[in-house]
């Protein structure tokens, strides 16, 4: 199975460092990285990419931060994912989304990465529902608004 591990813009040097350990010829991962300096020695690697969809395109999985911009383009690209919320950041907007996929039944979510590698082996025996993104109605009512305003 190919997976693509995705940090986005902020550290997540846990992640990396949780991915970078698993040694195993039934996986081949690719590991975005972004600003962390964790030395990757087990697997490719790279910090940045204009054309991130590529790797998305090329994976099976991807296991990624809890960045709502990441999961809902992954979502609407029919991935599968396993998001990872990093716990470390002071807001925890990501653990509100992580939830969110996992109460929705759209991703598995890993909470503890000690279980991770637990997780991917479950990605090939889940079925996920499917992601419908609802249109945003809203526009009209937001232009009203704002010509009342002016």
């Amino acid at each position: 199975m190919k997976i693509f591990v995705t940090v986005g813009t902020t550290p997540f040097d846990n992640l990396i460092n949780s991915i970078n350990q698993i040694n195993s010829k039934k996986y081949q991962f690719i590991i975005q990285t972004g600003n962390s300096d964790i030395t990757v020695t087990n697997h490719q690697h790279f910090k940045w990419t204009e054309d991130i969809e590529k790797y998305f395109n090329w994976a099976d999985l991807i296991i990624c931060h809890a960045g709502a911009g990441t999961i809902y383009n992954l979502l609407e690209m029919n991935k599968p994912i396993i998001v990872v919320p990093n716990l470390d950041r002071t807001d925890h907007h990501q653990k509100e989304i992580a939830n969110y996929v996992k109460k929705n039944n759209l991703g598995l979510t890993c909470f503890d990465l000690d279980l991770l590698f637990e997780q991917i082996d479950l990605v090939e025996n889940v079925t996920f529902s499917k992601y419908r993104k609802e249109p945003f109605f809203s526009r009209q009512l937001i232009i009203n608004f704002i010509k009342k305003r002016l």
